[in-house]
């Protein structure tokens, strides 16, 4: 506690001993209110000691951003919105806390709980100058005679008025609500239009947000999307996918637990055959988010991996019997815009190779550059571009610089949905090749196995584009001249769009 002289502790007095250690140790608070309210039962663990030293953190002011994942079932809720928030009173009954939840009556409960936590006797003992106040004691608000306070409201309730030096946000949206578009883009309206604000301090004031993933533009992932987002991430999943070495306290050698590549949480309460099962039970999609803490499926909704092939090293330029390359261009550069995305091809018979991907937020003058560029480099001999956007002017201007491919219509007729599923078939019959070694290869792979359900789809807009100008082409391969290098018109334009 800042200002705070230290105490001796007197070895020879365990009794003394250990109420100093919960005094100063979130982790050995959380589990003795626990055993208190629950009649024993708790079972400590790295994980809390990961969770509760990254709180203290919060706490002392070195960390004002905190975002916890983990799966349900793990004491994230008790540890951080009913003992974190009971032992920052204790430490100083002037703080002010502020819990959120995705709905009242969970609120609620949390709250009934934060005060049963200070009801206790155990809880008096430690932090005797820490009281509940006899006029402002509610379902939602317990107000101390210091004048700190904690205070809970869900996402769509009131924070109108209301300061503190903590917001904890726990769980801001439900599970069964997380597919809908709206009600995610709600929540992440929400936090930065009625949250962030109500920080006392902006400069001093934290916020801490705890919940499993749900999808990949929950608020999580809406914070986190860019580089220099700034939050401190503690990511807790069910099985480990990589060694990860974790923070579990202080100390002269700053204490830290070494979690290996296949390790569960805690293999006494919930072990591989429980996790095995569940997977099974709630499907793939949402045991990779919620248990993995990673909302990316593992196969796509319309697009299946197996359906992907790749290869390892592809036919010679002249080897191909056409070059196209596809562009998705974005309207702008502004960061909450998508990418603008070129993927070139290399038809070789019935095989589509995918030769490069270009993914880059680009105004119009660098998109101009960077269109020519590719297209000097690989030498199509058609070029897509979608009208809509920047891609009309493009479209102008890319032929009075370039003008060894023929750009066609593509004006798309129907919702994305529905043209990806018209394509997947030539996906299905293995006709589509990546390769097996690039350094766009695994984002391609992601969006491309997430959609719809993936929070870009400006790769999939691409390919969907170049395969269903294949699919009007049929057995129809547009012919070139070898002298002028120009394509030679046909009476019935089948290129264009239908």
């Amino acid at each position: 506690m800042s200002g705070a002289q230290p105490t001796l502790i007197a070895l020879d007095n365990p009794s003394q001993f250990l109420a100093e250690l919960r005094r100063r140790s979130l982790s050995a608070f959380v589990g003795s209110v626990f055993g208190e309210l629950n009649g024993g039962g708790y079972q400590p663990n790295w994980h809390i000691d990961a969770i509760a030293w990254h709180l203290e953190e919060v706490e002392r002011g070195a960390l004002k951003r905190l975002i916890i994942t983990l799966p349900p079932r793990h004491l994230k809720s008790f540890a951080a919105s009913i003992a974190f928030p009971a032992w920052v009173l204790g430490r100083d009954p002037a703080r002010k806390v502020i819990s959120i939840s995705y709905s009242q009556d969970l609120t609620k409960n949390l709250s009934n709980e934060f005060r049963r936590v200070l009801e206790l006797p155990l809880y008096a003992s430690l932090f005797p100058k820490t009281r509940l106040s006899k006029t402002k004691n509610t379902e939602i608000e317990q107000k101390t005679n210091s004048g700190g306070f904690r205070y809970a409201t869900s996402v769509d309730g009131t924070l109108t008025g209301r300061g503190g030096d903590f917001i904890i946000i726990d769980d801001p949206i439900k599970a069964g609500s997380v597919m809908s578009d709206a009600e995610r883009t709600a929540v992440n309206t929400w936090y930065h239009n009625s949250v962030v604000s109500r920080l006392d301090s902006k400069k001093d004031g934290a916020i801490v947000i705890v919940m499993q993933r749900l999808h990949e533009n929950d608020l999580v992932g809406h914070l986190t999307e860019r580089d220099d987002h700034g939050w401190t991430i503690l990511n807790i999943p069910a099985i480990a996918t990589v060694d990860t070495i974790y923070r579990t306290g202080n100390g002269l050698n700053n204490r830290t637990y070494h979690r290996r590549a296949g390790e569960l949480i805690q293999q006494d309460r919930e072990g591989q055959d429980h996790l095995d099962a569940l997977r099974q039970d709630i499907g793939t999609h949402q045991f990779s988010a919620q248990y993995q803490q990673e909302p990316i499926p593992l196969t796509g909704n319309l697009i299946r991996r197996d359906w992907l092939r790749s290869y390892s090293m592809p036919p010679k330029r002249e080897e191909f019997d056409l070059v196209v390359q596809s562009w998705d261009t974005a309207s702008n550069a502004e960061e909450q815009n998508d990418f603008s995305v070129c993927t070139t091809w290399g038809v070789k018979g019935k095989q589509l190779y995918l030769l490069d991907l270009c993914r880059k937020k680009l105004e119009y003058p660098d998109l101009r550059k960077e269109a020519l560029r590719l297209a000097r480099e690989f030498r199509p001999g058609i070029i897509l571009i979608e009208r809509a956007g920047t891609g009309f002017a493009l479209l102008k201007e890319l032929p009075l610089v370039y003008r060894d491919a023929y750009l066609p219509k593509s004006t798309p007729r129907s919702d994305k949905v529905s043209r990806v599923a018209g394509v997947s078939s030539l996906i299905e019959q293995g006709r589509v090749l990546i390769p097996e070694v690039a350094l766009w290869r695994d984002e391609f792979l992601k969006e491309v196995l997430a959609f719809p359900g993936s929070r870009h789809d400006d790769q999939v807009d691409s390919m969907e584009q170049f395969l269903r100008y294949m699919q009007a082409l049929g057995n129809r391969m547009p012919k070139f001249d070898p002298v002028t290098g120009q394509r030679v018109r046909e009476r019935r334009d089948v290129i264009n769009r239908r």
